[in-house]
């Protein structure tokens, strides 16, 4: 289950609070061309959570890695939602 828009709206990760610029449109754009469906990332690393919203990856999800040196995995909503106020890695 992931988080709804009244979780979210309240939640700090998701208000600007780092100070962090926004990611640009473009790395945004590639970062949701690289997306893909859990059943094609679980055999990676089944079993893991969004580390934004703190729900496991599932089913009918599909899974954003940040362009960083660790590749932590989020739900594409989280990971959009946080890349329009940051350009860090959550």
């Amino acid at each position: 289950e992931k988080l709804d828009a009244a979780e979210i709206k309240g939640n700090p990760i998701f208000l600007g609070s780092h100070g962090n610029k926004p990611s640009s449109t473009k790395a945004r754009a590639k970062m949701l061309q690289g997306a893909i469906a859990y059943e094609d990332y679980k055999g990676e690393k089944e079993g893991a959570s969004c580390v934004i919203c703190q729900f496991d990856l599932g089913e009918d999800d599909y899974i954003v890695e940040w362009p960083c040196k660790a590749k932590h995995a989020y739900h594409e909503d989280c990971i959009m939602r946080w890349a329009r106020k940051h350009n860090t890695c959550p």
